[in-house]
């Protein structure tokens, strides 16, 4: 099915000019580009751009990955430097991973998205009204997030 321009603008809303580009990159068949602000916000990016169960994966992943790295950590009997270096380093290669495909998978929430409402509803005020609603960005889930991992690193130190 061919997703209309207007409904795509209707879902990204302020950034549709840049995630327009990231649709063609993935009709092109490339879907590894770059998303600076998934590297450096990862989860809280996850959540501003409404992508909740990419985000709940993600973090499943990362404590899991947390978990594994830790007791191979000390079954290895590492350096708290050492530790330190390799949990940066996995944090940069998770990063890397996360900014790669965080285009090509917010494009295929768009197409879902995009298309359950268009079965959804048949006139196009509904279906414009609809995207504009469930696209676009959550800053407040993000927000949360961020103030709840400060308090947590707080609580840790």
């Amino acid at each position: 099915m061919e997703i209309k321009e207007e409904y795509y603008r209707a879902f990204f809303r302020e950034s549709s000019d840049y995630y327009l580009e990231a649709v063609a990159n993935v009709q092109a068949g490339r879907k590894f580009t770059i998303n600076l602000a998934a590297f450096f916000l990862g989860i809280l990016w996850l959540l501003y751009r409404k992508m909740y169960r990419v985000a709940g994966v993600v973090f499943v992943v990362t404590l899991i990955k947390s978990i594994v790295e830790q007791n191979i950590y000390r079954s290895a009997s590492l350096s708290p430097q050492t530790i330190q270096y390799l949990q940066v380093i996995s944090g940069i290669v998770v990063a890397v991973i996360l900014c790669s495909i965080a285009n090509y998978l917010y494009v295929l929430q768009a197409n879902r998205i995009i298309t359950e409402t268009i079965n959804t509803y048949r006139e196009e005020e509904k279906i414009i009204e609809a995207l504009h609603q469930k696209g676009g960005t959550s800053p407040m889930v993000a927000f949360l997030l961020f103030v709840m991992l400060i308090a947590a690193y707080v609580a840790v130190s």
